[in-house]
């Protein structure tokens, strides 16, 4: 009975500490724990489940006790479309980060707490204020409202900090919000645009057409190329995957300010970033940083990888302070 109830354990200990041990030995101790583990679970393998009854709240937007006792929050609701916004009690700086979630535009509308250690990371990175943007997302809103319901929480952010140099930061799905978003901002002579953006793992093309994309899948441990065409579209039409306010890999990349971008080879969206990287060669604006063996949004685990792509974003904002 002992051996029965101990094997299976035995044996998933042993695995682990093997891979570990004989891990690349550039890869941290912690990374390729996470790794292993999400080579066992496979999450990509629950993703429909959890697209198709994606959790949500009506309760209003609001921080938790915790993490309000440690910053000042304001909370604004701007058309419909609720906001945080979060300081240190002592500002440092007059850089404001608008932070857009990732979550392939389905998973949203469910309060703040689990991106408040990400949020908290960022300020105390950065020294600077930090909205999240509670945005509309699908099935109950399509592309053309989301955006313009971000587009309009931008401007009255500008509006109310007039003084502030506004940045874009976004993962995934945000990431992907935050390029479209700069491009429609560029349309707008009037609205102070982005000086910066800071793109993790973004998705820069919902029609998944790129044949790099099928190479990748093979070593995606957390995202699935059908999963997330099924997202895409219930965020658009096919027919509009093309269009660069749903995938800005297509839309004009000029005029944009400095942009950092950053993937792990496996994950599916590595393909995409080559090949944004590939289109930009030429535009110094463009940044790019490549982390090799780091999953999906790498940058949201507990890893010293994570730690290190953050203070490559955090010296990016705080240059423009030497600008």
């Amino acid at each position: 009975m002992f051996v029965v109830f101990f094997l299976p354990a035995i044996i998933f200990a042993t695995y682990i500490l093997y891979r570990i041990i004989t891990r690349n030995k550039q890869l941290s101790a912690q990374a390729a724990l996470v790794n292993t583990f999400l080579e066992i679970i496979r999450p990509k393998y629950y993703l429909k489940h959890v697209f198709a009854n994606p959790p949500r709240t009506n309760s209003m937007l609001k921080p938790s006790t915790k993490f309000s006792n440690r910053y000042h929050t304001t909370y604004n609701s701007i058309d419909g479309t609720e906001c945080i916004t979060a300081k240190l009690r002592i500002m440092e700086t007059n850089i404001h980060i608008i932070y857009l979630h990732g979550g392939a535009y389905v998973l949203g509308k469910n309060g703040m707490k689990s991106n408040e250690s990400f949020i908290s990371r960022l300020i105390e990175g950065t020294g600077a204020k930090v909205t999240f943007v509670d945005y509309p997302v699908a099935p109950e809103t399509r592309f053309q409202e989301t955006l313009t319901r971000v587009y309009n929480v931008y401007q009255y952010l500008g509006e109310e900090y007039p003084d502030d140099v506004f940045m874009l930061v976004g993962d995934s799905a945000g990431g992907g919000l935050a390029l479209s978003l700069a491009q429609m901002i560029r349309e707008k002579p009037s609205v102070k645009p982005p000086r910066k953006l800071v793109l993790f793992s973004p998705w820069l093309d919902l029609s998944m057409g790129n044949p790099g994309i099928d190479l990748q899948e093979k070593k995606d441990m957390i995202l699935s190329k059908r999963v997330l065409l099924y997202a895409a579209e219930q965020y658009a039409d096919p027919s509009e995957f093309k269009n660069p306010l749903v995938s800005p890999i297509y839309g004009d990349l000029k005029c944009l300010g400095e942009v950092l971008v950053f993937f792990g080879s496996l994950e599916l969206f590595y393909a995409d970033g080559l090949r944004m990287q590939r289109m930009t060669q030429d535009r110094p604006e463009f940044n790019y940083r490549f982390y090799m063996e780091m999953p999906h949004d790498w940058v949201l685990f507990p890893i010293p990888e994570a730690s290190l792509a953050l203070q490559e974003a955090y010296n990016f904002i705080l240059d423009q302070l030497n600008e």
